[in-house]
């Protein structure tokens, strides 16, 4: 009877203690100092027709410091970054809250749960250059299609890097001029023949596209058929 009392007094002390530690208050953990910047990106999607490529920045805690690399043409007035802050601190301004990026100083508060503070600057390089090589579609602003009216114009097959225009029975192809439309990502890519000059398109026109960076080149064939009435 007696060791049947020492195992109940046993497995109640089991009990006791299982419901102890089950019950633990978080509160009783003292808060985070946890106070940083882990990533910080530009991103097309939240500045359209201003960002072409994400922009993903350096951090360097130690000197807390975020730098950005941009291209030099962006509109710097209303930039809406996106950050991520450590877990349980806020940080100040806001992920995606615009922001004027012209201003000469630019800088980023995070708060940690215990009260804690850390201030990123922000440095802003300004010579990235972009590195696709992408021409998207071609047009002959001075041939109206028949039907529409309107440019005859192709989007390129980017697969094999071609295109085709059809343009009406009566136009010269050894005169035509054709305008480039380059992919966002492209901008400022450069041509080995420029647009804006005439062509003679009796045969398929080979022309080379050179990323803005240098380190790509993608050759496109244009061809241009005649549309039999």
């Amino acid at each position: 009877m007696k060791k049947l009392s020492i195992y109940f007094s046993a497995f109640l002390c089991l009990v006791c203690i299982c419901f102890g530690c089950g019950s633990e208050d978080v509160s009783d953990y003292p808060p985070s100092n946890m106070r940083s910047i882990v990533r910080f990106t530009l991103n097309p999607a939240q500045n359209g027709g201003n960002v072409y490529v994400q922009h993903i920045a350096t951090i360097d805690q130690s000197k807390k410091t975020i730098t950005l690399k941009l291209p030099p043409h962006l509109d710097l007035k209303n930039i809406r970054p996106e950050i991520v802050a450590a877990p349980w601190s806020d940080v100040t301004p806001k992920s995606l809250e615009a922001i004027d990026f012209s201003a000469d100083l630019i800088e980023y508060t995070v708060v940690a749960e215990s009260g804690k503070k850390a201030v990123y600057e922000v440095i802003k390089d300004m010579t990235y250059q972009y590195a696709a090589c992408q021409l998207y579609a071609v047009t002959f602003p001075g041939v109206a299609d028949p039907e529409t009216g309107e440019p005859i114009r192709a989007i390129c097959n980017e697969n094999n890097k071609t295109a085709t225009l059809k343009v009406p029975a009566n136009t010269d192809i050894t005169k035509l001029v054709p305008k480039f439309e380059l992919s966002p990502e492209s901008f400022n890519a450069s041509f080995d023949k420029p647009d804006g000059k005439a062509y003679d398109f009796t045969d398929p026109v080979k022309f080379t596209v050179t990323s803005e960076d240098g380190k790509k080149t993608a050759t496109y064939t244009i061809t241009v058929t005649t549309i039999q009435e």
